[in-house]
């Protein structure tokens, strides 16, 4: 049945992954929350950093972490996506009326670094940059991802750095929507996206 209701037009990668979120996601609120997602999110008392905290902890399929020479990077993009997400659904009010959201940084994926790229503000060395466009997979943990994926955070923050010179009140999730929404414009000049195999984007 869940198959069915995730059946498309392409096979879903990973699918047996994503089974496993779901089903992760579904028992932690069924025993913790009465099945109800509110009542998680009501439990963050209206901050978004003890609401991300949370997620990442009692969800460990969204504790997106990586080592990179000895250390932790924490990356956390669907966490702080479904943070971000529940902010601007709710218009900044009730579930959405939380505190600290500037704090969150972009959520690094592969497509914005490739909306970057196109931009001139993310380059690629000449090595990396013919493994993409090669469509050579780059693998998960790697130095190489998470550089891209470093990188891509650092690039959001200068760029909303510059912006809030004119517009202070804005933050990485502004600038990491007005990317990804970039990035839905196809152009035939388009260099390919780095691919990794995880489910963590």
């Amino acid at each position: 049945m869940v198959y069915d209701v995730l059946r498309a037009n392409v096979e879903i990668p990973l699918l047996d992954e994503r089974l496993k979120v779901l089903n992760e996601v579904g028992s932690v609120l069924t025993r913790r929350y009465d099945a109800d997602f509110g009542n998680f999110v009501e439990c963050a008392n209206g901050d978004a950093l003890r609401l991300l905290n949370m997620i990442v902890t009692q969800f460990p399929s969204f504790n997106d972490v990586s080592m990179y020479i000895g250390k932790k990077v924490y990356f956390w993009k669907r966490a702080q996506l479904l943070v971000g997400d529940i902010f601007q659904a709710f218009d900044a009010r009730g579930y959405g009326d939380l505190k600290n959201v500037g704090q969150l940084t972009t959520c690094a994926d592969y497509k914005l670094p490739q909306v970057l790229r196109r931009l001139g503000i993310l380059e690629y060395s000449k090595d990396l940059a013919s493994r993409i466009d090669k469509k050579i997979a780059i693998p998960k943990d790697s130095e190489k991802e998470v550089e891209i994926r470093a990188n891509t955070i650092w690039a959001v923050e200068f760029i909303k750095q510059k912006i809030q010179e004119r517009i202070p009140d804005i933050d990485s999730l502004h600038v990491n929507d007005h990317l990804w929404l970039a990035g839905q414009v196809k152009s035939p000049n388009d260099k390919p996206y780095h691919l990794t195999r995880t489910t963590f984007y």
